[in-house]
């Protein structure tokens, strides 16, 4: 499932994909048995829509401000437990990520530099452990996981630059 939302008038609306939330977890388990661990159910949701909106709001896609929506409009458009939305919400209010002002809303915060860039340093630094693991998991070697990574961002660079190194 893809969340669509899109940034109209300072509001979340449909329209801006690129957040995925739901995934499911799969591994090979110790007796070669290919199984869902779980995680999807225990703490995936939740952790998918933390991360989701750590990583809009540390990348400036939503900015300080910004409206999200409601914990129950989220729990509609995701199919998920209200309460899972909810308690997102609040570790992500704990983190200073998000403020809920009583009446208005809850919005993305102002933050200093130095919690974005650490947010973002999280940020890639869990998105290298899960590359590494499959790395791991292909038996790549560290050289040709490091060639990855350059040809992915060359890619990336030569798209944002029109072509331009």
């Amino acid at each position: 499932m893809v969340i669509s939302w899109g940034l109209a008038e300072g509001k979340l609306d449909k329209g801006l994909e690129g957040i995925y939330c739901i995934t499911t977890v799969i591994h090979l388990n110790a007796r070669g048995d290919w199984r869902d661990d779980g995680r999807l159910f225990e703490r995936g949701s939740r952790k998918q829509i933390e991360d989701g909106l750590r990583q809009l709001a540390a990348s400036g896609s939503l900015a300080v401000g910004s409206v999200v929506p409601s914990v129950r409009e989220l729990a509609r458009e995701l199919r998920v437990n209200p309460a899972t939305v909810a308690k997102a919400y609040q570790r992500l209010t704990d983190a200073g990520v998000l403020v809920v002002r009583r009446g208005e809303g809850t919005f993305i915060a102002e933050r200093s530099s130095r919690a974005v860039a650490e947010d973002r340093r999280g940020i890639l630094d869990d998105g290298a452990r899960r590359f590494s693991g499959i790395a791991r998991s292909v038996r790549a070697g560290r050289d040709e996981a490091v060639e990855a990574v350059e040809r992915a961002l060359s890619g990336d660079l030569i798209e944002n630059n029109g072509g331009k190194e």
